[in-house]
């Protein structure tokens, strides 16, 4: 038993079906010119930003790989995009990795391994909210732990 596409579909309520999100390897030209363009930023800020993560992503709040601003410079056509089917393949990536002898963390698209094991094994979630309708994403029909000892 693991995680389906038509969970993702349910949980996370995004599209699963859809055009392929496959990056090409940019070169780190391409990829500060892409920082440059998406991002509003001048190439000397683009190239610090890269030096400073040491590769081909930048440092937000969490790190993010710069070839995906690609699939976001169309707002229009970011929902003909499969991103659950992404997120599935993702979570899947990293949970393969972290059966490693060496690994120590788990890293992934957590929140959706964490919906379905609520989904799945009865018991396992935290409180339900009160004020979730059926036509929401399962993933709000659960309250998370730190919104309910608040």
């Amino acid at each position: 038993m693991s995680p389906t596409l038509d969970d993702v579909s349910v949980i996370l309520g995004i599209p699963v079906i859809g055009k392929s999100i496959s990056c090409k390897k940019l070169s780190n030209v391409d990829i500060a010119n892409l920082l440059v363009e998406a991002l509003g930023v001048t190439i000397d800020e683009a190239n610090v930003a890269l030096k400073a993560a040491r590769g081909q992503s930048i440092k937000a709040s969490i790190r993010v790989l710069v070839v995906y601003l690609s699939f976001l410079m169309d707002l229009r056509s970011v929902a003909s995009y499969a991103w659950g089917a992404a997120a599935l393949a993702f979570l899947y990536w990293q949970l393969g990795t972290a059966t490693k002898y060496a690994m120590k963390q788990l890293t992934g698209y957590m929140t959706l391994l964490e919906a379905w094991i609520y989904k799945h094994f009865v018991g396992a979630g935290p409180h339900p909210n009160l004020d979730y309708k059926e036509d929401q994403p399962r993933v709000f029909h659960w309250i998370s732990r730190t919104q309910s000892s608040s």
